[in-house]
């Protein structure tokens, strides 16, 4: 198929891998970032003739594509006729990246999917994938596996340990309050003797919480004073609001009548800064996330003393989800890179994710708004050229109007990126230190927030300032639908 690029996983994956790791010189023992994510593919059957084996193929079809038989051609007709019905409506792309400033990533594997396939499925593909690459005697050293917040991602993942696939090791950091609280687990993944953590995408996990903020299902309540789409939607409408300093303008304006927000944004928004942020050493981000960390435990406690049920004032169980996992991942990741590797490299942890998926698939809207499998393929060579276009541009704006737009893609951006601080790792007693001063710091945050949190025989106290709830309270069902990324948003 087009420029050698076949459908399905198989050994030209790793084939691939190895050139690409050959043409940028970069050593076969170095990092890299793999990830993964779907998008709507045009169902549809469409032939093709490959020259390397002077066969015809069928594509459309989920899985692997169909041969086909010259000798009775009704064969596949009879096979079109009574599979119309499952066609495949998905194409599941694999990424390979390596994660440094001004290099495309690799279009490694793709695969037609049908929207019911399961958890099992999906595990299995990654397994087959994994163990191509991990397996062999040129094996790469990936060092984590990126998708986006969705949970059939995220039960794909843990079927590989549970599979005994991959076996499960964690690192643990003493909790500041140790004589009350469990360390913090730090869960890890190892295959073939390669240390791996399976992240979300920052920036699914950005849209996760705004649709926490948005949704209207919940009210958030933090400490005295609540926070909704409401009291955004009102700042919105006032004269002279500034999007880029939202967040101050919250402060200036509502900080003395409602913290609720501005702290919201604050605690939130610094989770996707650790991964965001170029210019800052590690030790500040395990701070960061830590601090999410601890507001959020502390959150939960506080919505037990006073009485609030937590599916109707906290944050979705999909999104506590996500927030733990990018929380856990970041740090996993900065242990490998500390740890696990034969030499020293810089983190950036902005280039593990799913983001160069969103892009290629972007890029292929771009090209052809509504593309089927065989478009897929034919145009590999072209989104190849286009990525390598794209990492190499400075200053690109994107133009939010056109509807293939996606995200603003910034995974590249490289401009004085600071490779020696990024190579500096913190010991075991810095990110003990940093978890008592992020302990510290999500703690004035609730103080902030008319709470004081303490331990009292081991149950959590409240300061008697609080407010009662604010209606009477009854159990719902837990709600989801806007908690996390679907694919159906694409």
């Amino acid at each position: 198929m087009s420029a050698g690029f076949f459908q399905g996983i198989s050994e030209q994956a790793l084939e691939r891998a190895l050139k690409y790791l050959n043409d940028y010189q970069y050593p076969h023992n170095a990092p890299l970032a793999l990830s993964v994510d779907d998008t709507k593919l045009l169902p549809t059957y469409r032939p093709y003739y490959v020259g390397s084996t002077n066969k015809w193929y069928l594509l459309g079809n989920p899985g692997e594509p169909l041969e086909v038989p010259t000798s009775d051609p009704s064969i596949i007709e009879n096979h079109i006729n009574s599979t119309r019905e499952s066609l495949a409506t998905k194409v599941r792309l694999w990424v390979l990246q390596i994660p440094l400033p001004r290099v495309p990533p690799l279009i490694l594997a793709v695969m037609p999917l049908v929207s019911s396939t399961d958890t099992a499925t999906l595990a299995n593909f990654e397994q087959k994938l994994l163990h191509i690459l991990l397996g062999s005697e040129k094996s790469l050293c990936i060092v984590s596996l990126g998708s986006d917040g969705s949970i059939l991602e995220h039960d794909a993942c843990q079927a590989l340990t549970r599979h005994g696939f991959a076996e499960s090791l964690e690192y643990a950091i003493p909790h500041p309050d140790a004589t009350q609280c469990q360390p913090i687990r730090i869960p890890l993944m190892q295959m073939y003797g390669q240390y791996i953590v399976a992240t979300q995408d920052p920036k699914h996990g950005r849209k996760t919480c705004w649709n926490n903020l948005f949704s209207g299902t919940r009210l958030l309540v933090l400490g005295n004073h609540i926070t909704s789409y409401e009291e955004v939607q009102h700042m919105a409408g006032e004269k002279d609001t500034p999007f880029a300093s939202f967040l101050e303008f919250c402060i200036t304006r509502h900080g003395k009548t409602n913290v609720a927000l501005p702290v919201y944004l604050f605690v939130f928004g610094e989770l996707i800064d650790a991964y965001k942020n170029r210019h800052i050493p590690h030790i500040d981000r395990i701070k960061m996330v830590l601090c999410m960390h601890f507001f959020k435990s502390i959150w939960k406690c506080f919505l037990q003393g006073a009485g609030y049920p937590e599916n109707r004032y906290f944050i979705s169980s999909a999104a506590d989800d996500i927030i733990d996992i990018l929380i856990h991942r970041l740090i996993g990741l900065i242990y490998i890179y500390c740890d696990h590797l034969e030499r020293l490299f810089p983190l950036l942890p902005w280039m593990h994710g799913s983001e160069a998926n969103e892009h290629v698939f972007g890029l292929l809207r771009l090209l052809v708004t509504d593309f089927t499998m065989l478009d897929v393929l034919r145009l590999i060579p072209k989104l190849n050229v286009r990525l390598m276009a794209a990492c190499r541009a400075k200053n690109v704006k994107v133009d939010f109007q056109h509807t293939a737009a996606g995200y603003s893609h910034t995974y590249f951006d490289a401009d004085e990126i600071p490779l020696g601080i990024l190579s500096e790792f913190p010991s075991d007693h810095d990110i003990a230190s940093a978890a008592s001063t992020a302990f510290d710091k999500a703690n004035t945050l609730w103080d902030l927030l008319g709470y004081y949190y303490s331990y009292t025989q081991g149950k959590p106290s409240t300061l008697a300032s609080l407010s009662p709830p604010l209606a009477p309270v009854h159990e719902v069902e837990e709600d989801t639908d806007n908690a996390a990324y679907h694919e159906s948003d694409r």
